[in-house]
């Protein structure tokens, strides 16, 4: 899609393979100055220690080479979300799915530049990854957290579907066949026109999602409530 012969493409896709690519530009938007919101159905890799990334991914039995590009990946990413999240606000939107999948499937769909594998968790596992996610809520103010349950997802294929948008920079979108690892599509759009409408239609979606499931004291208690009741089941 192309704006004129003497300009650049509207949308920039990225072949499967070109995974390197993709997950560079993944970095370079993390970078940028800006408002982001991210829309997904498991949590984002930035909810987890560094420590616990790494043991999902020996667990996987990724190759040291692919481990430490993993690594990397995650290092960048995270270091620019903890540099501009004390300036810029950052706008998580989850499937409610995401929390049951760990506390009751006991589950993760853990993201990296390789694509999506589904990870067994272990009891101390699951209790790591909900207080990290609580210690990002409560220590960064401009850090929120959504939930989306399928009454209020507007029948969207939530686990098919992901979506970074940098305020004023790009969008960048993945889908995936929920059967295979690599996402089948990924596209990034840099028209400003575009991104601003994407930013206006998910400020639509947050409007749209209960209270209790968007207000950030609230979202705080409801998953602290699950790191009680967990504590109590297992421990």
């Amino acid at each position: 899609i192309k704006r004129s012969t003497q300009s650049h493409p509207l949308i920039k896709y990225y072949i499967g393979d070109n995974t390197i690519e993709y997950s560079n530009r993944l970095v370079e938007d993390e970078e940028r100055m800006g408002n982001r919101f991210i829309y997904k159905y498991d949590f984002s890799i930035l909810t987890l220690p560094e420590n616990l990334y790494r043991k999902f991914l020996q667990r996987k039995k990724v190759s040291y080479d692919k481990m430490i590009t993993a690594l990397e990946f995650y290092r960048k990413r995270l270091d620019a979300f903890l540099s501009n999240v004390n300036y810029y606000k950052y706008y998580d939107i989850y499937s409610i799915d995401s929390i049951n999948n760990i506390v009751i499937h006991k589950k993760f769909y853990l993201y990296s530049y390789m694509g999506v594998e589904v990870i067994d968790l272990e009891v101390q596992d699951i209790v790591e990854i909900l207080q990290n996610i609580v210690n990002l809520l409560e220590r960064y103010e401009n850090y929120n957290m959504y939930f989306m349950s399928p009454i209020h997802s507007n029948n969207m294929n939530f686990a098919n579907f992901y979506c970074v948008i940098k305020e004023k920079q790009a969008v960048l979108m993945e889908s995936c066949d929920p059967f295979k690892k690599t996402p089948e599509v990924r596209l990034c759009i840099e028209e400003p026109t575009i991104i601003k409408a994407f930013e206006e239609y998910y400020r639509e979606i947050i409007e749209q999602i209960p209270f209790i499931y968007k207000d950030k004291e609230e979202v705080i208690k409801w998953i602290k409530s699950q790191i009680v009741l967990f504590k109590t089941n297992y421990f």
